[in-house]
């Protein structure tokens, strides 16, 4: 199925020269056959995207096999933003809807499928080559906005630019639930784009940069570790003491900030500089996980009555977040665990 992510595309041709010169005036992106043309593998192109503040996220499909040079120029922001004496750099994740991708970064091959993702940093030129019928999810993040989530993580400004692993498993942890909420993305966006509200477009682009930071191997990851593992302040001891003993209880913010001891903005804080999130969405993940953990064991018989044991009383905005966080919906957890 072809996810839309607008309903009018961006882009859609039948010819290859429309489809090059698009690329190289709006991304900066050098386009060329890497294999034959013609009544075999036409060109069929389909771009639909959506933008927000600090991410990008596209479903494309090209038709025939092609080779796309990507330089630290090359930005879905290039032409909306050609004022700007430097383009702003962005990272690049492809997932394979269907067909094959291989990418050349730093003299090295990365092989992508429908199990596996690539990650492109923008420290080097990268090389994309796409199969014959290929089509995937892309997701775009700018340098800016991931070097400042970064620097609230570590309490500190980056001082190289973050370099990423350039595989990523699609068919597991991290990397499964971050295919998952571009699929969510894409369906919300065709349904009426509940990405157009700014509160939701934050909560999304939050996820996506703590996937990213907090999983996928890179150069400061280690870095990471050791602000998880520095002793936590007292506020925060105090808040996650409360959370862990009421996980079940209808908590608020006022509640964790009355227990811990300290302003909301100072708890607000050091919550983020020790977990990567707020409080308040700590506490969801673990009642998640709490669902989770429920409907994978043999006792589990009913989504809703696990959703709502644990705080969920809308099952339909919890369906949506627990298919976000963990890449499948509950119904097939549960599933699962009927089988086993």
């Amino acid at each position: 199925m072809q996810p839309l992510l607008d309903h009018a595309p961006m882009l859609h041709s039948r010819s290859f020269e429309e489809t090059r010169v698009y690329l190289a005036r709006s991304h900066a992106i050098d386009m060329e056959l890497a294999g034959p043309r013609g009544r075999e593998f036409p060109m069929d192109v389909r771009l639909n995207a959506l933008f927000l503040p600090g991410q990008w996220v596209a479903y494309l499909k090209y038709g025939a096999a092609l080779r796309l040079r990507l330089s630290r120029r090359s930005s879905p922001w290039f032409a909306r933003e050609s004022g700007r004496r430097q383009p702003p750099a962005v990272y690049w994740v492809h997932f394979s809807l269907r067909g094959n991708m291989q990418a050349l970064v730093g003299g090295q091959t990365c092989d992508g499928d429908e199990d596996r993702g690539i990650v492109l940093s923008p420290t080097s030129d990268n090389t994309l080559h796409t199969s014959n019928g290929n089509a995937r999810l892309s997701l775009a993040v700018r340098e800016e906005a991931l070097n400042r989530h970064l620097a609230a993580m570590l309490g500190e400004a980056p001082r190289q630019a973050v370099e990423f692993a350039p595989s990523i498993d699609a068919t597991s942890g991290h990397g499964r639930r971050l295919a998952g909420i571009l699929h969510w993305a894409a369906a919300e966006s065709e349904r009426g784009a509940c990405l157009g509200e700014p509160r939701v477009a934050a909560r999304f682009e939050a996820f996506v940069l703590d996937a990213l930071l907090l999983f996928q191997p890179h150069n400061y990851s280690e870095a990471l570790r050791r602000v998880e593992r520095r002793v936590a302040p007292r506020d925060v001891r105090r808040a996650l003491d409360f959370i862990h003993a009421n996980l079940a209880q209808p908590l608020t913010l006022a509640d964790l900030v009355a227990v811990s001891g300290v302003p909301g903005r100072t708890l607000l804080q050091h919550f983020r500089n020790f977990h990567g999130v707020s409080p308040m969405r700590y506490l969801r993940n673990l009642r998640l996980q709490r669902v989770r953990d429920e409907l994978a064991s043999e006792t589990a018989t009913q989504v809703a009555a696990c959703a709502l044991r644990w705080g969920f009383a809308h099952p339909g905005r919890f369906a949506i977040e627990y298919r976000s966080r963990f890449g499948e919906s509950p119904s097939v957890t549960l599933g699962r665990s009927r089988k086993h």
